[in-house]
């Protein structure tokens, strides 16, 4: 089963749910008759071989016990739980990562099953829903994260920290940018009662910082824009956090501008068709008050 380009992960059940393992993993040993999901997207041509070499006896670290922790990684797993159903995101932070995909150590939710929590690329984000991410072990202390949050309205939600190895002087903060409001992870869970269905990112940021912030800090660049290869539409994510209408304008590669609307923020992910437009390189622009973001974009 594939899900983005660059993506070679495995899936696995833990006794609760099906989560992701990648290169950001220290060891595992899979146990025999325990069966797994593979996803790569050279599913078609390659073949996956568990070689004689690759047997050995242990009785620790396997899928479903805990792992031994290396002390030259740090690890943060954020969680969701809500109507007795609890499920994390996993943020890794090793040495020779980046902010953008990284081939076998980033890997996307599971198909197969809810997934009410996980993280999106810090940089160069296409909209692929993540499990497991890793950055750079050196940047940990100057990190923010997009976090996406899937919860039903008037039901209790509460975002708590489920397994942290970072160093005690890293802060883990939530940020709110709906309410202008920081939670400090490591010391108080973050518990909401949404009015109204929580999708997708734009709202909730995790801040992984050497200083203490407050709700008076500015906060992030909330918007976000997209396109997936699969889809006939551009998706806008971000509109619930701002207090001004956002103007959108799509130009093709030679500047003339093909496309402009204006989106209100009564819904926080919104879409644009792109039925009718040529295949091509084009550009969007959307602005709303002070903020403003400019993409490039592949049509397909």
């Amino acid at each position: 089963m594939g899900f983005s380009a660059g993506e070679d992960v495995v899936y696995y059940w833990d006794g609760d749910s099906y989560a992701t393992y990648s290169n950001s993993d220290t060891a595992k040993y899979i146990a025999p008759g325990q069966g797994f999901f593979i996803s790569s997207e050279n599913a078609s041509g390659s073949s996956v071989v568990l070689a004689t070499s690759m047997q050995t006896h242990a009785t620790t670290d396997d899928f479903i016990q805990g792992d031994a922790m290396d002390p030259d990684r740090a690890e943060l797993f954020i969680s969701l739980h809500q109507n007795d159903l609890q499920r994390q995101t996993k943020l890794f932070f090793l040495e020779n990562m980046t902010d953008d995909l990284d081939s076998t150590y980033d890997g996307a939710v599971f198909g197969m099953q809810d997934n009410p929590i996980y993280s999106r690329l810090v940089s160069n984000d296409v909209g692929i829903d993540l499990s497991t991410q890793a950055l750079l072990f050196s940047e940990i202390n100057d990190k923010v994260i997009p976090l996406g949050i899937n919860a039903e309205a008037g039901e209790e939600a509460i975002i708590s920290i489920s397994h942290n190895t970072t160093n005690p002087s890293t802060y883990v903060y939530l940020e709110d940018a709906l309410e202008g409001t920081f939670t400090n992870l490591k010391e108080t869970d973050f518990v909401i009662t949404p009015d109204s269905n929580l999708e997708g990112v734009g709202r909730f940021f995790i801040h992984t910082t050497a200083s203490t912030m407050s709700n008076e800090d500015a906060t992030t660049n909330l918007l976000n824009v997209f396109k997936l290869d699969r889809n006939n539409f551009i998706t806008v994510e971000g509109l619930s956090t701002e207090s001004n209408q956002t103007n959108l304008k799509l130009y093709n590669i030679l500047g003339k501008e093909i496309l402009s609307t204006t989106l209100l923020n009564n819904t926080n992910t919104q879409t644009i068709s792109t039925e009718g437009l040529s295949t091509g390189i084009y550009v969007i622009k959307l602005e709303s008050g002070n903020n403003l973001l400019t993409k490039k974009l592949i049509i397909k």
